[in-house]
């Protein structure tokens, strides 16, 4: 039985397509001492030239400023997504000088795409983003251009024109090429095991939960469209309503605001959008299901949402689709803004972390999959399980642009590169059990993100890492010795005692 759930594992995530420590000195290298009391921007070092031995790292994480951790470790190999060397960066962040660098790329044609800005933990470079918008005209780039464009446009959508959208839309969708559900029936008995081993009474809901998000987020391709879609329904449901048309361009223009002026105390992206709805006229009941939606929405691209939407709206989409793409990017912006004064923008108030790793949709995305199946099954612990297993499938199989399943068995088991793989868990983990718990209202209950955090680090097995060929191997056949090595380092199951 139990090779048969390990098998199935594999065969569901297919589808899917440091330091700061401050006490003792003595373990720390020369130039850690030397960062010791500086900012957190100015503290940006290449944990790799670190070296830190992954022992001391989890002997000491109770000491660890969190904040700090995360900073340095999302800083860890974010150089070569600019296209600079490691010493020319870190000097360029600690120099203040890291915006002139940027410039310099931009003038030479180098200007990397929205999702690449977002992940740098650097409030300039979020910044530098912002401003140099690829997915934006160009005179759609400062606060103020951003300001008036929302201004000019906040009335320009009416029935007519949400109806050209939405024609646009279907006709899309008829040129689908290829349909990967047929194999989701097949692996009925497989989902059925896995979700068993979170507990045996959870295996009937589990499983139908985690066979309707499969439904829905196997990515399919269409034949005009450079990059697949997932979950057509969802973008059938959001073109063809016109309050997400104005209710997402009065939220842009409130968070372009904020970066203009101070944050007010307890703003939080949710109730930024729910408020932005209701302004629109939309009722109460029907807002808080609309806010889900949009937020359900943005999480399938995150900071490239804009583009997708352009691409399959046309132009007659054009305004819809730069609101989400301001809405999408300033939100990271706004949590670099007030890290230091304030909680995360982006996370409910009652999410309790210090990492930010500059993908908020990791947490949304899982959160709207839980909500929605915990409405369609009525199982809470069900519908939590199996959307956070979704998004482990992807964090252990992904080959996306930067992803490499092979690489965590490569590397040091508590090396960055793995971190951001539990950042990413975390996210999600926290997300699958605040949707499930925020059917009618939202969930109030701490979710404590850095606790589970602490423990992942302590409880990981610290492998020695081994070489390409051989971490290949691990995944080759039915995979099982891939799937026990990757949960022995990762240890993604404590994620959800949140």
């Amino acid at each position: 039985m139990e090779k048969m759930n390990l098998k199935a594992y594999l065969l569901l995530f297919i589808t899917y397509n440091y330091l700061w420590a401050i006490d003792p000195l003595q373990f720390l290298s020369n130039i850690n001492q030397d960062a010791i009391g500086k900012s957190k921007e100015q503290c940006t070092l290449m944990l790799s030239e670190i070296s830190l031995e992954d022992l001391f790292l989890r002997n000491n994480i109770d000491q660890i400023d969190l904040d700090k951790f995360s900073h340095l470790t999302m800083s860890d190999g974010y150089h070569s997504l600019l296209g600079f060397d490691a010493q020319s960066y870190r000097e360029a962040v600690h120099n203040g000088s890291i915006t002139t660098l940027l410039e310099q790329r931009k003038e030479l044609g180098i200007v990397i795409e929205p999702w690449g800005y977002s992940l740098s933990p650097d409030y300039e470079v979020r910044k530098f983003g912002f401003h140099n918008d690829k997915m934006l005209p160009s005179d759609i780039q400062s606060n103020q251009e951003k300001l008036e464009y929302l201004e000019r446009t906040k009335d320009k959508f009416d029935q007519e024109r949400v109806q050209n959208v939405s024609e646009q839309m279907n006709r899309i969708l008829a040129q689908r090429i290829n349909d990967n559900h047929s194999n989701i029936n097949q692996t009925s008995m497989q989902v059925t095991a896995i979700c068993a081993m979170y507990g045996p009474l959870l295996a009937l809901k589990c499983s139908k939960s985690l066979k309707n998000i499969v439904k829905d987020m196997t990515p399919f391709k269409l034949q005009n469209l450079s990059f697949p879609l997932m979950n057509a329904p969802l973008w059938e449901e959001i073109f063809k309503d016109i309050d997400y048309y104005r209710a997402t361009n009065k939220v842009a223009t409130k968070l372009v605001k904020y970066l203009s002026t101070e944050i007010p105390e307890g703003a939080n992206l949710f109730d930024d959008i729910l408020e932005s709805f209701i302004e629109s006229g939309v009722e109460s009941t029907q807002a808080y299901e609309k806010t889900w939606n949009l937020l359900g929405f943005y999480s399938a691209r995150g900071a490239n949402i804009g583009e997708s939407v352009k691409n399959v709206a046309g132009i007659a989409g054009r305004d819809f689709a730069n609101s989400l793409q301001i809405m999408a990017t300033a939100i990271t912006l706004i949590d670099s803004k007030i890290a230091t004064t304030k909680p995360s923008y982006t996370l409910p108030s009652n999410v309790s972390t210090a990492i930010d790793n500059g993908k908020p949709y990791h947490f949304w995305m899982t959160a709207y999959l839980a909500r929605k199946q915990t409405r369609l099954t009525g199982s809470k612990k069900a519908a939590k399980v199996a959307a956070y297993l979704s998004n482990l499938g992807y964090q252990m199989k992904s080959t996306s642009p930067g992803r490499d399943p092979n690489r965590a068995f490569m590397i040091d088991p508590l090396a960055p590169a793995n971190n951001k793989i539990r950042f990413d868990l975390l996210y999600a983990g926290a997300g699958a059990k605040f949707g499930s718990e925020s059917i009618n209202q939202l969930y109030n209950g701490l979710i404590n993100m850095d606790q589970i955090l602490i423990k992942m680090i302590k409880k990981s097995k610290l492998l020695k890492p081994i070489s390409k060929d051989k971490a290949k191997a691990k995944w080759s056949g039915t995979g099982i010795d891939g799937y026990l090595r990757w949960k022995s380092i990762f240890k993604p199951d404590l994620v959800l005692e949140m």
